[in-house]
């Protein structure tokens, strides 16, 4: 794994984990949605006899415990790459580093910050790439 696919993780977890909970919002309204009464007059043996929004309530579950599983994967992971950031001796580049990876700004927006060119900030961006030391056990995700 690069210096690059190991500090974007933490970028494709967070993407992951909102449209985790987009759908546990989508599950949510749907649990608390009353369907309409049936008022067939025919026996059904096969028919389950749980109410139906007993199965969203599971998948609410499931997915909820998904997320707190993988918002700890997150926090560690960003933990880890903090710390793995913080290593490097130029504090330009640490500061390219952690507003493109952790913070999730782009190129003209750290450059602003910075009050630096975007292709000084892609410079430092990279030299910061070529300077960083991989954790000896990185966080896989």
């Amino acid at each position: 794994m690069t210096a690059k696919e190991y500090l974007q993780q933490a970028h494709r977890l967070d993407h992951r984990i909102e449209s985790q909970i987009r759908e546990l919002e989508d599950l949510k309204a749907m649990a608390g949605s009353v369907g309409s009464p049936s008022f067939e007059m025919s026996y059904n043996p096969n028919r389950p006899t749980e109410a139906p929004f007993v199965k969203v309530l599971e998948k609410l579950w499931d997915l909820e415990v998904l997320v707190a599983k993988e918002m700890e994967q997150l926090v560690e992971l960003k933990s880890q790459i903090h710390h793995t950031i913080n290593a490097l001796a130029d504090p330009d580049e640490q500061l390219v580093l952690r507003y493109c990876y952790i913070e999730d700004k782009t190129w003209d927006e750290i450059s602003e910050v910075m009050h630096a060119g975007r292709t000084t900030v892609i410079r430092w961006h990279n030299q910061g790439l070529y300077h960083i030391e991989m954790p000896e056990n990185p966080i896989e995700i």
